[in-house]
């Protein structure tokens, strides 16, 4: 009994496999080809691809140059005319008035300090644009020792190798109760 048990068995599990196990698998198109529905379109769709990762570099020491105050060796780094925007403030106009802000910040500051987070650079395939976008957090002392810290997330655009837009977007903490 245990042996016809036994063959049983066996020959009950190889007519289940037959050797077409994958016509029980229905076939699906990978993930990639099937196209999301978004709730929103965007007016101009650039088609982005990475971009050149020397862009994220020539960014970050621009960065650097800003936090240890370099502002002098900013200049070479901004093409003349210049857009930037931030929280609160926004300025277009020669790279020399931009530094003369940047310098005046300066004036109340003892030190500042980045811890990055992230970046990316992208390359628009139909708009030809090159930016570079950086995730970090500042931390500034002013001279009187007060710290205060803001999240950035920071998209500038780079044409010709010089910088030509920063927009600059914060968040900052609540204050401590």
């Amino acid at each position: 009994m245990r042996k016809t048990s036994l063959v049983s068995g066996i020959l009950l599990l190889m007519a289940c496999n037959n050797g077409q196990t994958s016509a029980s698998v229905e076939a699906k198109p990978p993930a990639s080809e099937s196209e999301p529905t978004y709730a929103y379109t965007p007016k101009d769709k650039p088609n982005w691809e990475m971009g050149d990762p020397k862009n994220i570099a020539f960014v970050l020491n621009g960065l650097k140059k800003y936090e240890t105050n370099r502002i002098d060796e900013l200049s070479a780094d901004f093409a003349d005319s210049v857009w930037f925007a931030g929280d609160g403030f926004q300025f277009e106009g020669p790279k020399d008035s931009l530094l003369k802000i940047f310098k005046k910040e300066w004036e109340n500051t003892k030190s500042i300090a980045i811890e990055m987070h992230d970046w990316e650079a992208v390359h628009g395939k139909t708009n030809n644009e090159d930016w570079v976008s950086l995730w970090y957090k500042e931390t500034v002392t002013d001279k009187n020792g007060k710290v205060d810290s803001v999240m950035h997330m920071d998209d500038i655009r780079i044409v010709n190798g010089k910088i030509t837009i920063i927009d600059s977007k914060q968040r900052r903490w609540p204050e401590k109760k």
